[in-house]
C-alpha cells in the first residue's frame, strides 16, 4: 500500500523549489482531495479517512525533508559569501572612519576655533564653551574607543567561528582523505595485479613478435641498401645531367643577350645617320631658299648653322 500521494523519490528538487515549482503538486494533492469519498458510517470507512489523511502528514513530511536538504545545501554555499561579505563590510567601515578621522578631527578644531574667536570678550563664557568642548571631545573619544572596541570584540568572535569552522573542515576532509587513499590504495593494488598479469602476457607476445619483425626487418634493410646504391647513382647521373643542361641555358642565353645587344646598336646607328642625313636634307633646303632671296651662300650656310645649333633665339628649324 502506497503511505504517500506523490512519488517522493521521483521529484527534482531544482524543480520543485523555485517560483512556480510547487505548482504541479498542490494540483496532484487537489486531485487526491477531489477524488476521495469519506464514509464515515462503516467502521473500514472511518479507518480509510484516518489512513487518506495521513498521507497528506507523510507527504508533506517526505517533500519538506527534499527541501531541507536542498537548503542546507545551499546554506553552506552562502554562510561562507556571508562571512566575506560582513569581513569586506566591516574592513570598509572601520577604514572610511579612520580616513576620515584627521578631517573630523581638523573640523571639530575649527569648531573650536570660531568658538574661542566668537566669545574671546567674554573670558568666563569661553572658559565654559571651551570645558564644554573638551567633555564633548572625551565623550566623542570614549564612544570612538567603545565603538572600535565592540567592532574588535565581532571581529574576534568572527575569526573563532571561522576558525572552529575550518577546523571542522579539515577535519572532514582529512578523513574523506584518508577513506579515499584507502579505496584507491585498494584499487591501485588490484589494478597493478591485473598490469602486471596483462604486461607478462604481452611481453612474451611482443618477444615472439619482435624475433618475427627483426627478421623482415634484416630482409626490409637489405633490399633498402641496394635501392639506396642504386638511387645514388642515379641522382649523381641527374645531377650531371642538369648540370649540362645549365651551362647550355647559359651560353644560349648569353649568345641571345649578345645578338640583341649587336642588333640594338645597329638600329641605333642606322637611325643616327637617317637622322643626320634628314638634318642636312632640311639644312640643304634652308640655305637653298635662303640663296634663292638673294643672300651670299656662305652667309646662308652660316646662318642656317647658327640656327641649327640654338645660338639665334626665337628662331628654330622644324625637322
Amino acid at each position: 500500500m502506497d503511505t504517500e500521494l506523490i512519488a517522493v523519490h521521483e521529484l527534482l528538487p531544482e524543480k520543485i523549489f523555485v517560483e512556480g515549482g510547487s505548482k504541479n503538486i498542490i494540483e496532484t494533492l487537489k486531485r487526491e482531495y477531489d477524488s476521495f469519498v469519506p464514509d464515515v458510517t462503516t467502521s473500514k470507512g472511518r479507518k480509510e479517512i484516518a489512513s487518506f489523511s495521513a498521507k497528506f502528514s507523510r507527504s508533506k513530511t517526505a517533500i519538506d525533508k527534499i527541501g531541507k536538504e536542498l537548503k542546507d545545501k545551499y546554506q553552506k554555499m552562502i554562510t561562507p559569501i556571508d562571512a566575506e561579505r560582513r569581513a569586506i563590510k566591516d574592513a570598509c567601515d572601520k577604514y572610511r572612519d579612520l580616513s576620515r578621522k584627521p578631517l573630523t578631527d581638523w573640523e571639530l578644531e575649527q569648531k573650536r576655533i570660531e568658538e574661542e574667536k566668537k566669545f574671546l570678550g567674554d573670558w568666563d563664557e569661553a572658559i565654559r564653551y571651551d570645558q564644554l568642548f573638551n567633555r564633548e571631545r572625551e565623550i566623542r573619544a570614549k564612544e570612538e574607543a567603545l565603538r572600535i572596541a565592540e567592532e574588535q570584540r565581532l571581529e574576534n568572535e568572527r575569526k573563532e567561528k571561522e576558525r572552529i569552522e575550518l577546523e571542522r573542515l579539515q577535519k572532514e576532509r582529512e578523513e574523506q582523505i584518508r577513506k579515499d587513499a584507502i579505496e584507491r590504495a585498494e584499487r591501485e593494488k588490484k589494478e597493478l595485479e591485473e598490469k602486471a598479469k596483462r604486461e607478462k602476457e604481452e611481453a612474451e607476445l611482443r618477444l615472439k613478435k619482435l624475433a618475427e619483425q627483426a627478421k623482415i626487418d634484416a630482409e626490409i634493410a637489405e633490399k633498402k641498401r641496394l635501392l639506396d646504391i642504386q638511387a645514388e647513382k642515379d641522382r649523381a647521373e641527374l645531377e650531371k645531367r642538369r648540370e649540362i643542361e645549365r651551362i647550355k641555358t647559359e651560353q644560349a642565353e648569353k649568345e641571345a643577350a649578345e645578338k640583341v645587344r649587336i642588333e640594338k646598336e645597329a638600329a641605333i646607328e642606322e637611325a643616327r645617320i637617317l637622322n643626320k642625313k634628314h638634318r642636312e636634307s632640311v639644312e640643304i633646303s634652308a640655305v637653298t631658299d635662303f640663296v634663292k632671296n638673294n643672300l651670299d651662300i656662305e652667309i646662308s650656310k652660316l646662318v642656317v648653322k647658327l640656327i641649327s645649333e640654338n645660338k639665334i633665339s626665337n628662331i628654330f628649324i622644324k625637322y
